[in-house]
Formats: C-alpha cells, structure tokens, sequence
C-alpha cells in the first residue's frame, strides 16, 4: 500500500513540475515499478520463509518411499495454484489503490491549480 502511495504521489509531483526525479519515474512507467515492487517484496518473503528449509528433493524421496507420491504432488499443486491465486490479489489490489491515489492526487491538483 504505502509503495502505491509513494509512486502516486511521485507522478502527481511530476505532472506539477516539482521533480525531476518524478519525471524519470513517469518515463519509467510506474505501473512497471510497481509490478516490479511487488515482485521484490513478494520474492524476499519467499526466499526469507525458505531460507532454514530442508531441500524439498529428500522430502520428495521419502514420501515416495512412503507410497504417498501422487497425493504429495497434488498437494504441492494446489498449494501452489493457492500462493499464486494470493499474489495475484495483492498485486490486483496494489494496482487499485494506485489507481485510486492517482486519479484522486491529480484531480485534486487539477482543482486547486486550475
């Protein structure tokens, strides 16, 4: 939310004139930076959560040994269509409050400027 906040108000900062920071930022595309804020947030969390992990390939070994391979695996998928289905809801809602800090940013710029 707050990487929303701050990219909308660097554009709305750039359509004033006040950066030029901003205006790199704009040329940037901030829909990218913020997909590419999302990514590195989302990505850290993953790699810090898996960091103390066991490699999932023992793992993988003993529950074959285990004769519950099949089920373990369509356990994994699901989890993973699950994480997936997640992250698409933050992102989707990161890009709606951007929207919405943006549109209401410039229109308020554009009442009290014009």
């Amino acid at each position: 939310m707050f990487s929303s906040l701050v990219i909308a108000l660097l554009v709305v900062l750039s359509h004033l004139g006040f950066s030029s920071l901003g205006s790199s930022i704009v040329s940037f595309r901030p829909v990218f930076l913020l997909l590419l804020t999302d990514a590195t947030i989302v990505l850290g969390r993953v790699l810090l959560s898996h960091h103390g992990d066991p490699p999932s390939a023992s793992r993988r070994e003993t529950s074959v040994m285990n004769g519950q391979g099949i089920a373990d695996q369509v356990g994994n998928a699901l989890e993973m269509v699950m994480m997936m289905k997640k992250i698409m809801n933050a992102v989707s809602m990161d890009f709606s409050l951007y929207a919405v800090f943006l549109i209401c940013g410039l229109l308020f710029t554009q009442n009290i400027f014009a």
